[in-house]
């Protein structure tokens, strides 16, 4: 197969632009979690923790630690299997609590394929994981 761009030694850094983008997006997501803490969070009654103040803490609290994760390199697989249930609770709770999605499913499921292929190929350079 005829490759347009055969830079090889470029590659590695396709992990590290999607590590620090789905660690910009996580950010981004729980900056805009606590700008509608007090809206949201009344609305947020699950059926284990029916107090929503609780429950929509420890999304924001999640979120900054595996966007902080990602960004820095550190656990990367830890921090994106715990993308993959957060983008997974997302896409479920999506109709039912819409407030709480801030994106659309479709950037949900973006950032679901992107979680799964740190999961399996690591941080890339400028991490601090050990490489695979």
């Amino acid at each position: 197969m005829l490759n347009l761009f055969p830079i090889l030694w470029l590659t590695p850094f396709g992990h590290f632009i999607l590590r620090t983008v789905v660690g910009g997006i996580l950010l981004a997501l729980a900056i805009l979690h606590i700008r509608q803490f007090r809206t949201f969070a009344p609305k947020l009654r699950l059926p284990v923790i029916h107090n929503g103040y609780i429950t929509l803490t420890t999304f924001i609290i999640v979120e900054i630690v595996v966007s902080v994760l990602f960004i820095l390199g550190i656990w990367t697989q830890l921090a994106a299997l715990l993308t993959l249930s957060l983008s997974l609770k997302t896409l479920m709770w999506h109709k039912r609590f819409p407030e709480g999605s801030v994106y659309s499913k479709s950037t949900y499921l973006l950032i679901f394929a992107a979680s799964l292929s740190l999961l399996v190929t690591g941080a890339g350079p400028f991490g601090y994981d050990l490489p695979l």
